[in-house]
């Protein structure tokens, strides 16, 4: 074979792997930046969700009464809390 065509067939061979490997730098920055993006996202969806969670229960719950009848009347509250908290710490389904 010929000196000029093995240049060029190395030329191309490398200009093919240089794009390949640019193409798979480019797709795994773009997917390292949206897992970020999203749990990000998630962490702050949660943090909404504890704070109303706990702002509600400090509305539900007299402060005055003995605490036997408050842990009583809270057990409601509780409950439903414990079925929020529980869901937030489950992975959203996409």
């Amino acid at each position: 074979m010929d000196s000029a065509y093995m240049s060029g067939i190395a030329a191309l061979a490398g200009s093919a792997i240089g794009g390949l490997a640019s193409f798979a730098t480019t797709w795994l920055t773009q997917h390292s930046q949206e897992r970020a993006r999203r749990s990000a996202k998630e962490i702050t969806r949660r943090e909404h969700l504890y704070e109303s969670s706990s702002t509600k229960l400090r509305n539900y719950i007299p402060m005055p009464e003995p605490i036997s009848s408050t842990i009583h009347q809270s057990l409601p509250v509780f409950r439903r809390l414990s079925g929020i908290c529980g869901s937030a710490l489950l992975p959203r389904s996409s």
